[in-house]
């Protein structure tokens, strides 16, 4: 009822950008730093996906307290390198993006071994 005059009133604003197609950088426009910042976000996500998967796994009775300390030392030791990516990368140093890149693929297989637990339940 009060969509069509509210979409109106807002695209008869002055300098109202509601109906042009947003600005998004492109490739180009996306530095060495801000792919490595993106590689360390996305493993933090996945230790975060992991450790939720873990806990989850560690509540239902799916794994033992033994496999729950010994897979969360692992991750631990996983977040522990992301942390170390991520100083690497404040201090200039142009490895930081790699060494993300290969703990996001540790980090996904410790995931599969974390989920195939489950499955095999």
């Amino acid at each position: 009822m009060f969509a069509k005059p509210l979409i109106l009133s807002l695209a008869l604003l002055g300098g109202c950008t509601i109906l042009e197609p947003a600005q998004l950088p492109g490739p180009a426009a996306v530095t060495p730093v801000q792919k490595a910042q993106a590689s360390i976000n996305e493993a933090n996500l996945l230790i975060t996906a992991a450790a939720h998967t873990l806990e989850a796994n560690r509540k239902d009775g799916i794994i033992s307290e033994a496999e729950y300390w010994e897979l969360g030392t692992q991750l631990v030791a996983y977040a522990k390198d992301v942390d170390h990516a991520q100083a690497a990368l404040r201090g200039g140093e142009a490895g930081a993006e790699g060494q993300a890149e290969m703990l996001k693929v540790l980090i996904v297989q410790l995931h599969k071994q974390i989920a195939a637990k489950a499955r095999k339940q």
